[in-house]
């Protein structure tokens, strides 16, 4: 099994430097101009479909691929991924090449999606007691997300 020590410690770090910010915010900048931002893998989009109005730009190219989207360093972004830290370390990144308005939706899209009573399929389900994946794109419709 991997040791995230040290994700986590440069997560922890990157939090004292990007601003996190609650889902109503998130959404009154959004509605105010702001670009939202889903910096998840794009294996990530299918199980648990982007917020309505969100540019994709994977957290792995987003150095690549920011100006496609957002080319104007004084425009407010607004990131989100499935747990809040990714995107942590994708706001640092977005600072670091300039980009001054950056924040990040607390604790990501999973949070946001529980919270809403709305479903949340992982990426990597626990096996079940068969050893099996508990993958809700198997078998039984009613599980599929909407």
């Amino acid at each position: 099994m991997p040791d995230f020590d040290d994700f986590k410690r440069l997560v922890q770090v990157a939090r004292t430097e990007v601003e996190e910010i609650d889902a109503d915010d998130m959404r009154r900048r959004v509605a105010e101009g702001a670009v939202l931002v889903d910096v998840r893998d794009e294996s990530e989009l299918r199980r648990n479909p982007p917020l309505a109005r969100a540019v994709h730009l994977s957290r792995g190219q987003l150095e690549y691929t920011i100006t496609d989207a957002v080319d104007d360093k004084d425009t407010s972004i607004v990131l989100y991924c499935a747990a809040g830290m990714r995107s942590v370390l994708a706001a640092r990144t977005l600072q670091s090449l300039g980009y001054r308005h950056v924040a990040v939706l607390r604790d990501g899209l999973q949070a946001l999606r529980l919270a809403a009573g709305q479903p949340w399929y992982p990426l990597y389900p626990p096996a079940t007691d068969t050893g099996e994946a508990d993958d809700p794109d198997a078998g039984d419709d009613e599980q599929t997300a909407s």
